[in-house]
């Protein structure tokens, strides 16, 4: 579907709002760049420069090198030893450093930098968000609560929250999960990361450490709140860019559900509905039990150091496989 969508179809692009876009633009969205309008925040200047010289592959860009925060005016922002750790909130050290990556968390200096909310940027005004990215390192809610006007058109919402105070007064889990069920989300997807203690037992195969933080995905369930009598007025624009998430996301079930729903509301045509069902393709069947539980009891024979390698480098392997099919 989404390599024969032209713009004017899709009222002019999938608006993408990223809020710490540090390391780049993320490659789960790589398929729709021609069709993306790209508002990328991120605090660290250096940074944000860096990346708006990169050549652009989007309908339009908009870097700003300013950091987005519950409230307008004034913060320090702790400029940590891993600059992916940056925060407008202070590592809690008493917490980090029981764990091996307590390191990265070392404040090497502070800088005051001014704030905004999301409804006060002006380039922002009037725009139908589709995606928002939140990796703010702990003001997830704040920063959603005070861009309601844009959470309310969004349909797909990514965040890292943590499930622990590793900064402090940090906006954990627990708070993300009820705030965007109260906004009409349901949860999609949960990546969860672990990471050992600092101690003798760091790299013991038969280990199992705690979840720090996770990569959550949100999407808008439109279902529920049709059958609420809350279905918002969306052009038939805003319908396709909806299944054009859903298509590109894997979000196949889903994105039938919704398919159906709209056509019933005389939003996409029914045409486009019947083929969804054989131009998607079906998700990959289960892996055998047995293969996964031998090759989990493999990879649990080596050091904690090596098998963070092979998750890394077989989640980009699956990520390569996932985005650039066909």
């Amino acid at each position: 579907m989404w390599n024969d969508v032209k713009l004017d179809q899709v009222d002019g692009g999938l608006n993408f709002i990223d809020i710490g876009a540090s390391g780049g633009f993320p490659r789960d969205w790589n398929q729709l760049k021609r069709l993306i309008n790209y508002f990328a925040f991120e605090p660290n200047a250096e940074e944000c420069e860096r990346l708006r010289k990169e050549e652009s592959p989007f309908n339009t860009v908009a870097w700003f090198p300013t950091a987005v925060a519950g409230s307008k005016g004034e913060a320090s922002i702790y400029q940590t030893r891993d600059p992916f750790c940056w925060s407008l909130l202070e590592p809690n050290h008493r917490f980090l450093d029981r764990f091996t990556f307590g390191e990265k968390f070392i404040v090497d200096g502070t800088t005051r930098v001014p704030t905004l909310t999301l409804s006060d940027v002006a380039e922002l005004q009037g725009v139908d968000a589709d995606i928002l990215k939140v990796d703010s390192q702990g003001l997830d809610r704040e920063i959603l609560e005070q861009g309601t006007g844009l959470l309310d058109q969004a349909f797909y919402v990514e965040m890292e929250p943590g499930f622990n105070d590793s900064y402090l007064e940090e906006n954990t889990y627990a708070e993300v999960d009820v705030f965007m069920r109260e906004q009409g989300f349901r949860l999609f997807d949960l990546n969860c990361h672990r990471v050992p203690r600092n101690n003798t037992m760091q790299s013991h195969v038969a280990g199992t450490s705690q979840i720090l933080w996770a990569e959550s995905v949100w999407l808008r369930d439109y279902v529920w709140m049709d059958q609420q009598g809350q279905f918002p007025a969306i052009t038939p624009g805003k319908a396709l860019k909806i299944l054009l998430i859903c298509e590109v996301e894997r979000r196949y079930d889903f994105g039938l559900e919704l398919a159906e729903l709209f056509a019933a509301k005389g939003l996409v045509e029914e045409a486009r509905v019947e083929g969804l069902s054989t131009r998607w393709p079906l998700p990959d069947p289960p892996p055998d039990p047995g293969r996964k539980s031998l090759l989990r009891s493999m990879l649990r024979l080596l050091p904690w150091s090596f098998r963070s390698r092979i998750a890394a480098a077989a989640s980009a392997s699956l990520n390569d496989q996932h985005l650039f099919k066909g």
